[in-house]
């Protein structure tokens, strides 16, 4: 026979939407990843990536996955200042400045890497908009002097944080998270490099898995806003 006996026309077709279920993922990471992002693994169901970053020897990376929630829980999620602390790898404080929106808001972070380092902190601002067939959240650290009172906590720098989410179906959202950032302090390049490899996906999951349980105390007519436009210009379900 043409077919090996012991493989089922069934396990033939469960093979086939796996792959093009895969293919599907790659191709949506592709249109916001150029050619110098290089695929290194893949964690938790988050495709990773790593690219040189241009005068810094530490690497950006990058995650991206669909999984089966909402995009909705997912901005009300990173909206929530209070929860971030349950979900963000390392963060032990965050703090929301006044004058926050529901698409713009700045946050003091401060993180506890463990293994008897120092803590970090920084400042950021974070904008939720629109970018074509995607919703995103983008943040940068900003120069502040806000900081805790006791010492020995080390003030990083984050160039680069953006998450794009895409609506696949009414319950279901590709994600992609893009992070580039700089510990400050005495710590090796390859031993940053090296801690930050599974980040992206850790950071998604975490998120991911918040939000499916998350229901929004209330809500912003901002970020309704923004989502109405976001389903009506990409015929969302």
């Amino acid at each position: 026979m043409f077919l090996d006996s012991k493989i089922s026309v069934k396990k033939l077709f469960v093979f086939f939407i796996l792959m093009v279920g895969l293919g599907k993922v790659s191709l949506a990471c592709d249109e916001k990843l150029d050619k110098d992002w290089e695929f290194i693994k893949e964690k938790d169901q988050v495709k990773i990536f790593k690219k040189k970053m241009e005068g810094s020897k530490l690497y950006g990376f990058a995650g991206c996955g669909e999984f089966p929630v909402d995009l909705k829980s997912l901005v009300y999620t990173l909206r929530e200042t209070d929860l971030a602390i349950e979900w963000v790898p390392k963060l032990v404080e965050r703090k929301l400045f006044a004058g926050a929106t529901g698409t713009f808001g700045k946050t003091y972070n401060r993180f506890d890497l463990g293994f008897f380092l120092s803590q970090r902190d920084l400042v950021a601002e974070h904008k939720l908009q629109l970018d074509g067939d995607y919703l995103v959240v983008d943040s940068k650290s900003i120069i502040d002097s806000i900081g805790p009172n006791e010492g020995n906590v080390i003030r990083m720098d984050m160039s680069l944080n953006k998450i794009y989410f895409k609506s696949v179906s009414k319950d279901r959202t590709l994600i992609l998270f893009l992070s580039h950032g700089d510990p400050k302090g005495a710590l090796p390049a390859f031993i940053v490099n090296w801690i930050r490899t599974s980040f992206p996906a850790d950071y998604i999951n975490g998120l991911v898995k918040t939000a499916k349980s998350y229901k929004p105390k209330s809500s912003f007519p901002e970020i309704e806003s923004l989502i109405s436009a976001y389903n009506k210009g990409n015929n969302a379900l």
